[in-house]
């Protein structure tokens, strides 16, 4: 194709400005989202730098291209920058007919499962809620508005700290490694975010629930901050109950406030 031949990008692996255009059209990846190709929309959307690099001066192909990203492709929306990186790899080597679209398309739904799973145990059922907590932990000690918008402005911080770096370093890496990024896609690979963000939680919970408690016996709220900080731990590690490890505590330091007719 004569596209490719005068570009010399399209010769050879992308270059940094397409992954980064890349990178930059991943983070509008569910603003297609559908019932019926779920992020598959956002998916091809991301990926258009690569269909004009390589088949630009073949409208036939181009939409072809765009077609096969369109069928059905679903993951949490943080991890799918790992299936980004991948397929953006795997494309290259379509170009130059050492894989086959067959292949990257198993490949692609091979993903689904790890990349949602991890990404919502991850996000949705630990740095979201230890966020959350944290922020009411906050609010509940601030005194003035000013007070608020640094609550506020910190917890945009402490949440897409993670948020970024999923982002970021699972595109650059699966990029890198192409078929060998499903290595990567265990928990046990992401244990310190785990760990310091279940932590957060667990001790914001404690926190919270000691000073909603009855405040006059202070042995009692020694006693109910380390209970729920146990129960917390408990329901969260055995059960992977995440919101009831929030809820029961607070709700027992509650009927505790309501007994003693503190409230």
């Amino acid at each position: 194709m004569d596209h490719v031949k005068n570009n010399p990008e399209a010769l050879s692996e992308l270059g940094f400005g397409t992954k980064l255009n890349i990178f930059i059209r991943s983070m509008f990846i569910q603003s297609g989202w559908n019932y019926k190709g779920m992020i598959s929309m956002g998916f091809s959307f991301a990926l258009t730098p690569i269909a004009r690099l390589y088949y630009g001066d073949d409208p036939k192909a181009y939409n072809h291209f765009l077609r096969r990203h369109m069928g059905f492709f679903n993951a949490h929306p943080y991890f799918a920058s790992f299936a980004l990186g991948a397929i953006a790899r795997l494309e290259w080597d379509i170009k130059d007919g050492k894989v086959s679209v067959e292949k990257e398309e198993h490949f692609k739904n091979v993903l689904i499962g790890p990349l949602g799973a991890i990404g919502d145990q991850l996000f949705w059922s630990i740095i979201r809620p230890a966020t959350f907590v944290l922020g009411v932990l906050g609010f509940y000690f601030a005194k003035n508005v000013h007070q608020h918008l640094t609550i506020l402005l910190s917890l945009f911080i402490l949440y897409n700290i993670p948020h970024l770096y999923i982002r970021f370093q699972g595109f650059w890496r699966s990029y890198k490694d192409g078929y060998n990024v499903c290595r990567i896609l265990k928990m046990e690979h992401f244990k310190y975010l785990k760990w310091l963000y279940m932590g957060i939680g667990l001790v914001s919970v404690g926190i919270l629930t000691g000073f909603i408690a009855p405040l006059p016996p202070h042995s009692l709220e020694l006693l109910i901050f380390i209970l729920s900080i146990l129960v917390a731990a408990y329901l969260k590690s055995q059960k992977g109950r995440t919101y009831l490890a929030m809820t029961i505590p607070l709700a027992l330091a509650l009927t505790l406030e309501l007994i003693s007719g503190s409230l």
